[in-house]
């Protein structure tokens, strides 16, 4: 049984994604990190940015 853990934006875990979270992300930009890599493509760059920024503000 294979168990999907779902990758979340809300990177600082406060329970909600804001503009506090995108350190975290531009810290890792270019870079291979599964944490943050938001569009699963490998590495983080322009897609999880837009990812990002389509969820912040979500909880």
């Amino acid at each position: 049984m294979r168990v999907l853990t779902a990758i979340t934006s809300d990177f600082n875990n406060d329970g909600v994604t804001t503009f506090d979270d995108l350190p975290n992300l531009a810290n890792t930009f270019g870079k291979a990190s599964p944490r943050f890599d938001l569009d699963n493509d490998g590495v983080i760059g322009f897609g999880d940015l837009l990812i990002f920024a389509r969820t912040t503000g979500e909880g």
